[in-house]
């Protein structure tokens, strides 16, 4: 293999690669015109990549929805020709970065091990941040078909609108939860004093 081809399979700068030729990570061979042929000892297969559907619903009461989304998706993509590998669902807030669904999708995506992710709406993944993660998607070669966008027609600032509205409520939920995990305490710890 030349440089460039070493370099891009395993996205590496010019300098890493020159680090693993000293280590012994990769081998080589001095060509009669003095360039390198890089032989790759690991030989990494390349990965199968999926098609994943990703449905989430925000609480607990809109639970039922889940299997339901996850129905539109799949007769979607089966519409469309595309075979479903694998779902991620999830019941979570699209404020809540720590979903573990979403971080198995950003890890998968990131390892180039997806093709194509259907969602619902665009805010099924993301509230705030979707066309960040978005174009992180295309530098890794996975492509978001939003499958409803009815959505569209709202003017930016309707947009700007409902996140702000969505931030203040995501909030003041846990505040809330915070003041009644207190309350909570505070009467156990009355109760054994």
């Amino acid at each position: 293999m030349k440089a460039n081809e070493v370099m891009q399979r395993y996205n590496i700068h010019r300098t890493t690669l020159c680090r693993w030729v000293k280590k012994g990570k990769i081998a080589f061979s001095v060509l009669p015109s003095g360039r390198y042929e890089y032989i790759d000892k690991y030989q990494l297969p390349d990965v199968q990549r999926k098609n994943i559907i990703y449905a989430r619903v925000s609480s607990t009461t809109q639970k039922d929805n889940l299997p339901r989304q996850i129905e539109r998706l799949q007769l979607f993509a089966s519409s469309k020709g595309i075979v479903v590998d694998d779902v991620y669902s999830e019941v979570a807030s699209a404020l809540n970065y720590e979903r573990k669904k979403y971080r198995k999708l950003f890890k998968d995506v990131v390892a180039k091990k997806i093709d194509n992710i259907l969602i619902e709406y665009k805010d099924r993944l993301l509230r705030i941040g979707f066309e960040d993660f978005k174009l992180l998607c295309q530098i890794y070669g996975t492509k978001i078909i939003i499958v409803d966008n009815s959505n569209t027609d709202k003017s930016k600032q309707q947009e700007i609108t409902d996140d702000l509205i969505s931030i203040v409520h995501h909030f003041s939920c846990k505040i809330y939860s915070s003041r009644r995990k207190k309350k909570i305490i505070n009467a156990i710890q009355e109760t054994y004093q």
